[in-house]
């Protein structure tokens, strides 16, 4: 069952895939675990875990202001062709 998904994860997925799939699948428990368990769940050691992190954290604030910056011109345009 569970752990038969777990070993086939560690093979068919990166660990930022596990990673993600952990957040999907336990969205509660990540703030009230230590990472170094949801490390060891996704199969990756903590330090590992923190860069998947920092680099999701960093890839979601640049496509926030990616979106920001092209709704922004997209407006202005609207406004400048009216």
């Amino acid at each position: 069952g569970h752990l038969m998904r777990q070993l086939l994860s560690i093979y068919m997925h990166n660990p930022e895939e596990r990673y993600l799939h952990f957040l999907k699948t336990f969205p509660d428990l990540v703030q009230r675990i230590p990472q170094y368990y949801i490390a060891s769940y996704v199969g990756v050691k903590p330090e590992s875990l923190s860069r998947i992190r920092k680099r999701l954290d960093y890839d979601f604030k640049l496509e926030k202001i990616t979106s920001f910056i092209i709704n922004s011109f997209c407006k202005c345009s609207v406004i400048q062709n009216g």
